[in-house]
């Protein structure tokens, strides 16, 4: 396969790509030879996120290290390790910003990832992006923001209803997960979308008048596992 305009190339087995995805499967409908490598090209796919879902296909498991980092810093994860370990305050302090900064890499990674999962529509990678997203982000309560660009490549790539849309709204609801006002600003930008806006702003609302249905909880409160599901709809 050559991904992205720079034509990267990967050496992908035919079976890994078809199993997994619904889009390789018509991709390479017919195209598969036993005499010879087939090779494919797919441009507007960027080769950062291929290459994140040659690893999957294999591994079944998100491959952090395929991720560019500024300036060849460490990878979140090790970072979250090392905070686990350090005992000194001022380190714990530089950790704690560290973390913050390349945890905002990540959650853009993973939400731009997520996107071209649906693009392979893969929804079994998708559901595994959301669990990360959900882990990192809510339930370890990891301080960082989703960043505008970022935000507005969600408005453009997906629909109404889409659970990449709800995930960004809750994210930017959630006091615990945004942090002070400032990081919100922060994550909406100057021309945040309008359906963004108008979520938050109904949330808020019925927040101050108290107007939850019966039975119906405050999405801040909700258990976040399975919400940002894709049904499956085959093995």
């Amino acid at each position: 396969m050559l991904a992205g305009p720079e034509e990267d190339k990967y050496d992908v087995h035919h079976t890994r790509l078809v199993r997994h995805s619904a889009y390789f499967r018509k991709l390479l409908a017919g195209k598969q030879s036993d005499d010879a490598p087939v090779v494919v090209k797919v441009p507007k796919i960027s080769a950062t996120y291929f290459e994140m879902y040659c690893h999957w296909v294999y591994t079944s498991e998100l491959d952090y290290e395929a991720l560019d980092y500024d300036d060849g810093a460490p990878c979140f994860v090790e970072l979250n390790s090392r905070l686990q370990e350090e005992t000194d305050e001022s380190e714990r302090e530089d950790l704690l910003d560290a973390i913050s900064e390349q945890s905002r890499i990540l959650a853009d990674h993973l939400i731009r990832f997520w996107i071209h999962a649906d693009l392979f529509e893969d929804a079994k990678c998708q559901n595994t992006i959301s669990d990360e997203l959900t882990k990192w982000f809510f339930d370890e309560h990891i301080p960082t923001s989703i960043s505008p660009s970022t935000i507005a490549f969600v408005d453009e790539q997906t629909r109404p209803g889409c659970p990449l849309r709800q995930f960004c709204i809750d994210w930017i609801d959630n006091e615990s997960g945004v942090g002070s006002k400032g990081s919100k600003r922060e994550c909406l930008g100057e021309k945040a979308p309008k359906w963004l806006l108008l979520e938050l702003l109904s949330l808020k609302m019925r927040r101050e008048e108290g107007e939850w249905e019966e039975e119906e909880e405050d999405p801040r409160e909700a258990d976040k596992k399975g919400r940002y599901y894709i049904c499956l709809l085959s093995e």
